[in-house]
């Protein structure tokens, strides 16, 4: 990187930066400033290693201290296991090296994937990077060290270092030309593997020859003097002393390779919360349609329930009307067997749509969106958002500032309708069932308590009997029409009574009845409606609250994505594959 290219990546640090505030989690963006505050704070240069686990980035340390004639640190631990776990600085010829855990591109456990991340991090944030390599070169970790050095690296910040040469397989004691020949091959692989330029120093070492110093931490330096003569350490700590204090140049492409992998990590969020917004609104919308075909269930069972009732009580009148029953006491009679026919009928289909319901809100609650969709909602709206510098001292509010509350605010508004759906989803119409045949007391001004009441009536606490008591007039008064028919047909004066105008008398009648006994099963259809749209306002709510957060979070991907343009030179896209 050049100095009119680190220019132009000054002027888009500021606009990282107010990214970072709009849309990144606060935790992340804190971490991020704390971190370059602190590494801009070091008066010293801050040289990192960076490698696999086992590729001796340890023992040359050691070897550095050593032969420095300082004490090594206690967590500085020489194996061929996966020892060190922190990134670990100590000032030695100069600098300010660190240690870094050892890079595990395949690790799939939770320690190693940890340990990748600090690494990568650490390099991301450093004045000088050291590449560590064995003598067989890189190989698991190529791609991961390729996408480091595709970052900003001016001249004399970028190094690599060939380590445990003596394990590359010929003896420096028996043939040392032989031996700088095999060094000046690996050194021109490595140049074409990882596409190095000119300018970048490769040093090929043997820090601890033939394990003379083993695994002891504080060795004396005189372990090594059999190999001073050729293991290419002395080279290495005079290139050390020579880089002085860090330059501008040095310092400004680390905070741009440490606020570009920061955008890079948070545009990554985004990406992975606009994911799960639009599954969720894909469970939101499919619950709104299953809601829809519910209704449509609904309707048609009262539908059918109506026809069936003018069926049953038609039946009853043509039979009072053809003198099949003789007195209001049988009419009555036959008028209850019918009703309780129909209503258990009606109670019967009732419920089996009830437990249709109850099974479809149970696999729609079960479904992992919901479940992850909650968590991370929850996650997001119970925690207090915060503003303000580090000393505490909250400023005026920017524009910068007023995005991402409004995210928050969205999750927020979204955990609650959510979980206010999964309140609704996860009643049973069997409690609504046992409050009703007991009789427990609901507020006549909750609509929710009114459906769970009501509802728990289709479970027969209605009978037929019941109606039929409070409709005894009217069977005496349609008995009475049929008896002054019957009357008038024995006697031969039909002609004198219209026919018609009697049957005009019993259907009127038969309304009533009928609209008498629909109230037994209308209040259970009716609650099993309020107890479906009890959940449609959350449902309307949480889908309205994800489609504008998923429209915010594309405005903050464009964002990124020309950011990271800006900055780097590559696409988000491009980076992250």
């Amino acid at each position: 990187m050049n100095e009119q290219n680190l220019r132009a990546a000054e002027s888009c640090l500021s606009a990282v930066q107010d990214w970072l505030s709009k849309y990144a989690r606060a935790d992340t963006k804190e971490a991020a400033e704390i971190a370059w505050v602190t590494h801009r704070s070091q008066p010293r240069t801050v040289l990192t290693l960076l490698g696999v686990y086992d590729s001796g980035k340890s023992s040359l340390l050691r070897r550095l201290l050593v032969d420095a004639g300082q004490e090594c640190p206690e967590w500085l631990t020489i194996s061929a296991r996966h020892e060190t776990f922190e990134v670990a600085p100590i000032e030695v010829e100069g600098v300010l090296i660190r240690d870094t855990p050892g890079l595990s591109p395949t690790a799939r456990d939770p320690r190693g994937q940890e340990n990748n991340r600090r690494a990568l991090e650490a390099a991301a944030l450093t004045d000088v990077l050291v590449l560590v390599v064995p003598p067989q070169l890189a190989t698991s970790e190529i791609d991961e060290l390729r996408v480091v050095l595709n970052q900003q690296w001016p001249q004399g910040s970028l190094r690599c270092v060939i380590s445990r040469f003596d394990e590359a397989g010929i003896d420096p004691n028996g043939d040392l030309d032989r031996y700088a020949e095999l060094a000046s091959r690996k050194t021109a692989e490595l140049r074409e593997s990882l596409n190095l330029p000119d300018d970048v120093p490769v040093h090929v070492v043997a820090p601890d020859a033939w394990q003379f110093a083993g695994e002891a931490r504080q060795p004396d330096p005189s372990v090594w003097d059999h190999s001073r003569a050729w293991d290419g350490m002395s080279g290495f700590r005079s290139s050390l002393r020579a880089i002085g204090s860090p330059g501008s140049a040095l310092r400004q492409a680390a905070a741009v390779r440490h606020f570009a992998a920061a955008l890079r990590a948070e545009a990554g969020h985004v990406r992975t919360q606009q994911e799960q917004a639009r599954a969720a609104i894909e469970a939101v919308e499919q619950t709104s349609r299953r809601t829809e075909h519910i209704h449509a269930r609904l309707l048609e069972l009262e539908n059918g329930v109506r026809a069936e009732l003018d069926g049953a009580l038609s039946h009853v009148l043509d039979r009072a009307l053809q003198a099949s029953v003789d007195d209001s006491q049988k009419l009555q009679q036959t008028a209850t067997e019918a009703l309780d026919v129909w209503l258990r009928k009606a109670q019967a289909d009732l419920r089996v749509l009830v437990q249709d319901v109850d099974a479809e809100f149970d696999r729609q609650m079960s479904r992992p969106v919901w479940r992850d969709l909650l968590a991370d909602l929850d996650s997001l709206a119970d925690r207090p958002e915060q503003r303000g510098g580090s000393d505490g001292a909250v400023g005026p509010e920017t524009a910068a500032e007023r995005i991402r509350p409004r995210l928050l605010e969205l999750n927020k508004s979204a955990a609650k309708s959510l979980k206010e759906v999964r309140e609704v989803l996860a009643k049973r119409t069997s409690d609504y069932s046992v409050r009703a045949a007991t009789k427990a007391p609901v507020s006549p001004t909750s609509p929710a308590s009114k459906a769970a009441a009501s509802l728990g009536r289709a479970e027969g606490a209605i009978k037929a009997g019941e109606v039929l008591v409070a409709l005894g007039p009217t069977i005496v008064d349609i008995y009475g029409l049929v008896s002054e028919h019957r009357r008038e047909q024995e006697q031969k004066e039909a002609q004198l009574v219209s026919l018609a105008a009697i049957e005009r008398k019993i259907g009127e009648l038969q309304s009533t009845l009928a609209q008498a006994a629909l109230g037994a099963i209308a209040q259970d259809i009716d609650a099993a409606r309020a107890a479906v749209d009890e959940a449609a306002e959350p449902v309307r709510t949480l889908n309205a609250a994800l489609q504008e957060q998923i429209a915010l979070l594309a405005q903050a991907l464009d964002k990124a994505q020309e950011l990271s343009v800006a900055l780097t030179g590559e696409r988000l896209s491009d980076v992250d594959q």
